[in-house]
């Protein structure tokens, strides 16, 4: 599955509904802090949707999301099925309404181990109560190669924007299934790609890699749109 490069422009037609567009996509790989950034290259519009996730080696501790953003339900997840996080690989998701003059600048903190983060832009969403379907319980604390991420409820309306999220031992030849694209760096801990929705329906992928095994945990979330 390629990885997604460059920008996608959402154009609105009078009368007609807005479709979610990916506006911009940024990461952070292996970064052993107590800290880590993604930052945006452009200044994230008002009132698009931002959404992050965070993938780490085990036993990072405390997890705490970028200043103003929620945490996804479910996460932090890890690998041994804790939530949130008690020791095992963690994997966690967050998300913000931009606002006026947004920080381009995603950080999320946690203990000093190998840290993993991936950020997007979404145009075309609704800016109150985004969040429609989540399923964040999906993990293996048994080292493999690919991990079911679940199956969501029913999406509520047509136009949506779905992310998949998954943390894994830092491997290659990452993948997606089901449409999904990813946008983290190939290699990155925090496996993240997403899926522009146009019927309502449930939403299923499956992430893999191909460089080797390891623990595992991530989900799905979808955002509703306009």
């Amino acid at each position: 599955m390629p990885h997604a490069v460059g920008t996608i422009a959402r154009r609105r037609v009078s009368g007609a509904v807005a479709t979610p567009a990916l506006v911009q996509a940024k990461n952070a790989v292996d970064v052993t802090a107590t800290s880590i950034t993604a930052t945006f290259d452009s200044t994230p519009t008002q009132n698009n949707l931002l959404v992050s996730v965070l993938g780490a080696s085990g036993g990072i501790g405390t997890i705490t999301q970028p200043t103003g953003w929620t945490m996804v339900t479910g996460t932090p997840l890890d690998s041994a099925g804790n939530s949130p996080n008690s020791g095992g690989r963690p994997v966690a998701c967050a998300w913000k309404i931009a606002g006026a003059g947004e920080s381009s600048a995603v950080t999320w903190s946690g203990n000093s181990n190998a840290m993993s983060c991936s950020a997007i832009e979404v145009s075309g969403l609704v800016t109150s109560s985004p969040v429609d379907q989540v399923t964040a319980a999906a993990f293996s604390n048994s080292v493999v190669s690919s991990l079911n991420l679940g199956t969501t409820g029913t999406t509520t309306v047509a136009n949506e924007v779905a992310i998949a999220f998954c943390v894994d031992a830092a491997r290659t030849g990452q993948s997606l299934t089901n449409g999904f694209t990813l946008v983290d760096a190939d290699g990155s801990r925090a496996i993240m790609g997403y899926k522009i929705l146009s019927a309502t329906g449930t939403v299923q992928t499956t992430a893999a890699w191909t460089s080797g095994t390891s623990t595992c945990a991530g989900g799905i979330v979808t955002f509703k749109g306009l």
